[in-house]
């Protein structure tokens, strides 16, 4: 699970959804070496070396988060209204945190945050899959990233109006 209800001192609390910077980076190198092993040159040699993202590319990767997470984030920005700072990109070392807090109008069932979360993580690793596609000139494979995240932000903002709801009173 990766949010955390936090409790208000002046009224309503907060939920603050997050991932682990570094666990998304891991997925995105993961993925991207697998679909880069499909890749061959003319000669037939796989060239995964080339174009799957390796830790030399992590300001990449750090660039992409920096507008993933507030494109994403403002599906939902109605929710967090009163919020301060609500998007937070932390790239620096080991055990930094990407994510963004929404008002808790405790009104939610936590089987739906657990699901609104997982829609959140895949929404940020499909973006960065995008645009890392993008940037390597794969236009077929972004394309691909790119319906992909497109259907994955429908869907998480299908689930959220769960969060929208109680508002709508």
């Amino acid at each position: 699970m990766s949010f955390q209800k936090i409790s208000g001192s002046t009224g309503k609390g907060t939920i603050r959804f997050y991932e682990a910077t570094d666990s998304l980076f891991n997925e995105v190198k993961l993925l991207t070496t697998m679909r880069s092993r499909t890749i061959k040159d003319e000669t037939g040699k796989t060239e995964f070396d080339e174009y799957s993202v390796t830790d030399s590319e992590r300001d990449f990767f750090n660039n992409f988060l920096k507008y993933a997470v507030p494109e994403i984030f403002s599906n939902l920005a109605k929710i967090a209204t009163g919020v301060v700072n609500s998007v937070f990109i932390d790239e620096g070392s080991t055990n930094s945190e990407t994510g963004f807090s929404l008002i808790d109008n405790e009104a939610y069932d936590d089987n739906i945050l657990t699901i609104i979360d997982g829609r959140i993580r895949e929404c940020y690793i499909l973006y960065c899959l995008k645009k890392w596609w993008l940037h390597t000139a794969f236009d077929n494979i972004q394309a691909m990233y790119t319906a992909q995240y497109m259907e994955a932000l429908r869907e998480m903002k299908k689930m959220a109006y769960q969060l929208i709801k109680p508002l709508m009173v």
